[in-house]
């Protein structure tokens, strides 16, 4: 029943909302499905404006909704640049001569896909090299290099790689300006959820696990093993799961602990399993960060662990409660969009830019290699 109650307000979301121009302030989309993250406001387009019409610290890219690991919590720039590196203004650039390189280093690896970094209009582009470290190793990759806009130079760095990314490094860094990395979209928002059961009819559904609201949660009934799925509309090449948890109740209550050694499983659109994780801390987190190594999925589920939980000294069978679950992502190869319903031209059918599906330059040491710009 749960389940079927869900379905139906996911198609008054998908279908009725967009049709009365309903999506109400802070969300636009299709279905409703995307989240404002303008400094300012949003249009019902998604487009920033107001006074300061750019991206949060957090976002860039197409109506900001991509994540910036550059800015995210846990990273960290070696040099004193993030005032005029990160601050959104490709106008505020570097003016020491004397700079070097750049390094972003994280507190936790990530699944690089690709960056952006622009630079001035009188930069010399054949110059910048980008160094990916895993832990104590370094390796130079000789990554595909797009060059966007040769007015005010842009370089969009796509790499294949075979490991996990703890630090970037950007060599003969005088002429930038801004860096992007992306961390992806949040594919979860407002998409198709259910759970296995709901603890009251009248609130803590599983739709509030994914309504992009930190201030609500679902939770399902005490069980032997409680759990919660997230079905995305087509399959997505899945790059890192962020789980939120409660950590107290209405009482002032920790209940952190019941999600303690959840599980997750990622499938593809045939149900078959692409992806599996236990959570292995000892304490409870305010949030866990689970990196993926691009794995093509359809659908995410949470199980919490079968073990009993306390509510002070009460035991109590299994619960699953979810303030916000987000699966972060890109397209699958050949497709691109905010939807990523777009085709990749036949010029580079399976390596187009993200954002606008484009072929371009690509920059082969000293030889610009023209490949077809759409």
């Amino acid at each position: 029943m749960v389940c079927v109650e869900l379905f139906i307000f996911a198609l008054v979301w998908a279908f009725f909302l967009p049709a009365l121009e309903a999506c109400g302030k802070g969300w636009f989309g299709e279905a409703c499905q995307f989240k404002c993250h303008c400094q300012s406001d949003c249009d019902k387009e998604g487009l920033c404006i107001g006074n300061n019409p750019r991206c949060e610290n957090l976002w860039f890219g197409t109506r900001c909704q991509y994540q910036d690991l550059s800015t995210i919590s846990g990273a960290t720039i070696t040099t004193n640049v993030s005032q005029w590196l990160t601050d959104r203004n490709i106008q505020t650039c570097n003016n020491d001569t004397n700079l070097q390189s750049v390094t972003i280093v994280w507190n936790t690896e990530y699944w690089f896909t690709w960056m952006r970094i622009v630079l001035k209009p009188s930069a010399h582009l054949k110059s910048i090299d980008v160094q990916f470290n895993q832990h104590s190793t370094s390796q130079m990759l000789n990554c595909t290099k797009f060059l966007l806009n040769t007015s005010s130079p842009t370089l969009e760095i796509h790499c294949t790689l075979e490991f996990l990314v703890r630090q970037i490094t950007i060599t003969a860094a005088a002429d930038l300006c801004d860096i992007y990395i992306s961390g992806g979209v949040n594919f979860a928002l407002r998409q198709m959820v259910c759970q296995s059961s709901n603890y009251s009819y009248s609130k803590y559904y599983a739709l509030h696990a994914v309504d992009g609201d930190m201030n609500t949660f679902s939770h399902t009934e005490h069980e032997p093993r409680p759990y919660l799925f997230v079905t995305l509309p087509k399959p997505r090449l899945v790059n890192r799961i962020v789980l939120y948890n409660r950590m107290f109740d209405a009482y002032n209550v920790s209940v952190g602990e019941r999600l303690k050694n959840f599980e997750l499983q990622g499938l593809d659109e045939n149900n078959s399993t692409e992806f599996s994780f236990k959570d292995s801390n000892t304490s409870p987190l305010y949030n866990y960060t689970v990196v993926i190594a691009g794995k093509r999925m359809n659908t995410m589920l949470v199980n919490a662990s079968s073990a009993d939980t306390y509510y002070g000294a009460k035991r109590q069978l299994p619960v699953l409660t979810i303030r916000e679950l987000e699966i972060y992502g890109e397209c699958l190869p050949g497709t691109w969009g905010l939807y990523c319903n777009q085709s990749c031209p036949s010029y580079c059918p399976v390596t187009c830019t993200q954002e606008e599906g484009s072929c371009h330059l690509i920059l082969e040491g000293e030889i610009y290699r023209l490949v077809r710009t759409v």
